[in-house]
């Protein structure tokens, strides 16, 4: 009877986590879907098109994370700040800094062995 409950509640627990970001998924996409069909294409050719882009091979899903890793990193930086009650309106502005401390850092710095060169960008 006990192990009953827990499994409602857990379920309960991960199905209303889960709900609503699907929920917002499903808004955008049919958004979108209705957006390109205004402009006159067709939205099942442009979604495979976007989905056989980014996530159709190996090297495409890389460059997918190439690309996406860093916006991530700076909504989460943004997430942490509202989370402890701080209000954080320069993470555009630290994102570009830290890219060209990086991009300085990674030129400036060349001939070192990559064990110590990536991580020293990485610290920049």
């Amino acid at each position: 009877m006990m192990g009953e409950d827990l499994k409602k509640d857990l379920f309960k627990d991960y199905g209303q986590k889960l709900f609503f970001p699907l929920v917002a998924l499903f808004i955008s996409l049919f958004a979108g879907g209705l957006l390109i069909a205004w402009l006159g294409e067709n939205p099942y050719i442009a979604f495979r098109h976007l989905f056989q882009g980014a996530l159709g091979s190996a090297t495409n899903f890389g460059e997918t994370l190439v690309y996406t890793t860093p916006l991530l990193l700076t909504g989460l930086s943004i997430a942490l700040s509202f989370r402890c009650g701080l209000f954080n309106i320069g993470a555009e502005g630290q994102y570009i800094m830290g890219m060209m401390g990086a991009a300085w850092v990674g030129s400036i710095f060349t001939g070192l062995p990559a064990w110590l060169h990536i991580p020293l960008t990485m610290g920049a």
